[in-house]
């Protein structure tokens, strides 16, 4: 992979697998490509990204779009975590990647 910072305010990265690798699901591999930008404002993070694993039983593509809020004493990140398979409603139960996560940690 690699990471490239072509502006002071915005971070690339890309990081593609070369070879095939075991799972823990028998018989499964995974070969996985995966792509993110990072826009750093002055108290704001804004992130999106992309991933996709060849090699899966069932290639897909999924997103992820997140945010990052850097105050003196405090740091909040959110972010979810969808894909275009299953629909594209959030309630869909055939959706195979759906997640979300907030991470808040205090600075001394």
């Amino acid at each position: 992979g690699v990471a490239v910072q072509p502006l002071a305010m915005l971070l690339v990265a890309i990081d593609y697998d070369l070879i095939e690798t075991d799972t823990l699901i028998p018989d499964a591999k995974s070969r996985q490509l995966s792509a993110g930008v990072e826009l750093k404002l002055p108290l704001f993070a804004i992130r999106a990204g992309a991933f996709h694993d060849s090699a899966a039983i069932d290639p897909h593509w999924a997103y992820s779009l997140g945010f990052g809020l850097g105050l003196k004493m405090l740091s909040v990140n959110a972010s979810v975590v969808l894909s275009t398979d299953g629909g594209t409603s959030l309630s869909s139960s055939n959706r195979r990647d759906l997640g979300a996560a907030l991470d808040a940690r205090f600075r001394f």
